[in-house]
């Protein structure tokens, strides 16, 4: 008798004889569009398409089925000019960074190299400015918190131009 292999929520099953998978579908357990495999066959087959015969012989078979095809993955976001998938960066990081620290550590994240050196200079010079000079740099300081502020409210991609996640 014949051994079949069929396909149940996704998982390869069986080995079954041939009169097991029959009554399988008699009874509803399964559908008849169900994919089965038997020896002999090239591919996966609906079970309404096939002819069950009765296999010369009482051993079961030892051959292997083919391997099922693989599931589609869903992607949330594609890759960018064929690059690899990369995961996006975080919105609420962004604002964060923006807001608390406020000397380019947001721009750094989301990958905006020269904005960030430029904020990170002004900034060190500003703080510089105020600890050499009795606070004359702390209006650069706050010039370059709410530039950073500014940017966090504008901003929505990074420097590949992904939008942020969240």
């Amino acid at each position: 008798m014949a051994t079949w292999h069929y396909v149940q929520g996704g998982e390869q099953r069986g080995p079954v004889g041939e009169a097991e998978l029959v009554a399988l579908a008699r009874s509803g357990a399964l559908p008849l569009d169900v994919l089965v495999w038997t020896e002999g066959m090239a591919d996966w087959e609906p079970l309404r398409s096939t002819r069950l015969a009765a296999a010369l012989g009482s051993t079961p078979s030892s051959a292997t089925p083919p391997p099922l095809a693989p599931r589609p993955v869903s992607v949330a976001f594609p890759p960018v000019h064929g690059e690899p998938l990369v995961e996006r960066k975080s919105r609420v990081a962004y604002i964060l960074f923006a807001v608390l620290l406020g000397f380019g550590v947001h721009n750094f994240y989301a990958g905006y190299m020269s904005r960030a050196v430029l904020q990170l200079a002004l900034w060190c010079t500003g703080l510089i400015g105020s600890v050499v000079c009795c606070g004359v740099g702390a209006p650069l300081l706050l010039f370059v918190w709410i530039w950073g502020i500014a940017e966090a409210c504008t901003t929505t991609v990074d420097a590949d131009g992904r939008p942020f996640q969240g």
